[in-house]
């Protein structure tokens, strides 16, 4: 198979494994949400504060290193497991011992045995890190999408049956761990690479080279995303907490899937790239509005139906996650972007600069925080929305620095987009606010924004328009 088809079906598989992935954890979050309360997603939430942050260093940008790596040997993977896997048992054993006191801190005592079961996902995530990047490399996205999916789905069943008999946050822990557990299991069963005891110091000192320059920028960015649910939790309590987190959680879901997408795919195809800049320029500006157009016509969508889909399928005891859902929409919509500015960095071997680049962001975003906590859970959502549109701003600095790629010119591929949603926009909150029936009204909504949508750019001829067109006609469209 050539290295172009192998491409074009990884970026189709990449994109089926991120949409089915992400539907089936919605399907499930919804029958969860129905049975559980916010404060026991509000305990979960405390979890994944720690979880979330000693994954940086388990993970160390090691899979990138391996996928960029272009002679990446048996030796390499060895090395990337052993250290993996020595470094998630040493700081699973730093958060165990810690679980007390942070259950202390927090008031809940059932924190403690949440942290240490669930925090058993940091090892085997490690474990299955390796096979992952393999097959990556090799563009076998068809796999990785049957074994999430598959993980997914199994770990949802599971977690519904200890959701209905009863065992409240408990469901929630089980999911993780069966996802987690399936998942690796299955990397290890389709890949079929087994580690060797090898350990070589200069392939070590190459992974951590290439690995340490992001974890100063996944520190700051970690630190800063956690920062809001440790500070919601703490202060305003875990049910708040549970507002915001599936709020967060569920906003994230459509832009976690062109993430997905883009992690998965834009670092190998642009480091393909590296060396003919002009049409790593192509490539990037094509990516920019396709991604653009696809997460801002989805996101703002959501955010103008929020309320009536909230309740609709969580019911009333859930609409303190209205507000928050709208919001996280906008922060969400543009997030995208960023990935892929800072994908371009990874690939072209600039990692240095996402630290400077975070290095400005976040003190800025540390700044709204502060301002913004006299306000309450608005005021801070708000405020997060706030960094947002200051953050993707100076992201687009990325493909200046690399590409003839102005940020004034990307922002205003970006913006285009967001006028482009407005008549639809328009016509979906005009049916939503006067249709007796929420669900009427959201499938009325639907039809009249994508109508909108695609009549408008079918007009003006939009480079995303073009591009996916071409995309499903396999490139005959625009041919004469």
């Amino acid at each position: 198979m050539s290295t172009t088809l192998q491409k074009k079906r990884g970026i189709v598989w990449s994109f089926a494994e991120s949409l089915l992935t992400q539907l089936s954890s919605f399907v499930i979050s919804l029958f969860l949400a129905r049975i559980l309360t916010p404060t026991e997603y509000g305990t979960i939430g405390v979890c994944l504060i720690f979880i979330n942050f000693i994954n940086i260093f388990i993970e160390a940008g090691v899979i990138n290193a391996l996928i960029r790596k272009t002679d990446s040997n048996e030796v390499d993977y060895s090395t990337a497991f052993w250290f993996n896997l020595t470094t998630s048992i040493l700081l699973y054993l730093v958060l165990f011992f810690s679980a007390p006191a942070i259950s202390r801190y927090f008031e809940s005592e059932i924190l403690v045995w949440s942290l240490r079961v669930l925090g058993l996902s940091i090892i085997i995530n490690a474990i299955g890190l390796v096979q992952n990047s393999i097959l990556l490399r090799h563009y076998r996205m068809r796999q990785i999408c049957l074994i999430a999916l598959f993980s997914q789905i199994t770990a949802g069943l599971v977690a519904l049956l200890f959701a209905f008999k009863g065992f409240g946050v408990w469901a929630l822990v089980v999911l993780f761990i069966v996802s987690a557990t399936i998942k690796n299991g299955c990397y290890w069963v389709v890949g079929k690479w087994r580690p060797r005891f090898l350990f070589d110091r200069d392939s070590a000192r190459y992974l951590w080279a290439f690995g340490s320059r992001m974890i100063g920028t996944r520190i700051i960015n970690t630190v800063y995303t956690e920062l809001y649910s440790f500070i919601i939790g703490k202060h305003l309590g875990l049910k708040d907490l549970g507002y915001y987190s599936n709020a967060n959680t569920i906003s994230q879901k459509p832009a976690g899937i062109l993430n997905s997408t883009i992690q998965k795919m834009a670092v190998p195809i642009f480091s393909e790239y590296q060396n003919d800049r002009q049409l790593l320029r192509t490539q990037f500006v094509q990516a920019v509005h396709v991604t653009a157009f696809t997460a801002i016509s989805v996101m703002a969508y959501l955010a103008v139906v929020g309320h009536p889909l909230i309740l609709s399928i969580w019911t009333e005891k859930w609409a303190g996650a209205v507000m928050p859902f709208q919001i996280l929409c906008f922060v969400w919509a543009f997030d995208p972007i960023t990935t892929l500015n800072l994908n371009l960095l990874q690939a072209t071997n600039h990692t240095g600069l996402i630290f400077k680049l975070e290095v400005v962001k976040k003190p800025i975003g540390f700044l709204i925080l502060l301002l913004s906590l006299p306000f309450g859970f608005r005021g801070i959502v708000l405020g997060q929305a706030v960094y947002a549109a200051i953050a993707v701003t100076i992201n687009t600095y990325s493909a200046q620095k690399v590409l003839a790629y102005s940020m004034l010119r990307q922002l205003c591929d970006v913006f285009k987009y967001v006028l482009l949603n407005i008549p639809g926009l328009t016509a979906a909150f005009l049916i939503i606010t006067s249709c007796r029936s929420a669900v009427a009204g959201l499938i009325l909504s639907f039809l009249a924004d994508l109508f909108c949508i695609v009549v408008i750019s079918a007009l003006f001829k939009t480079p995303a328009y073009r591009q996916i067109l071409q995309t499903i006609t396999n490139g005959k469209y625009g041919k004469q």
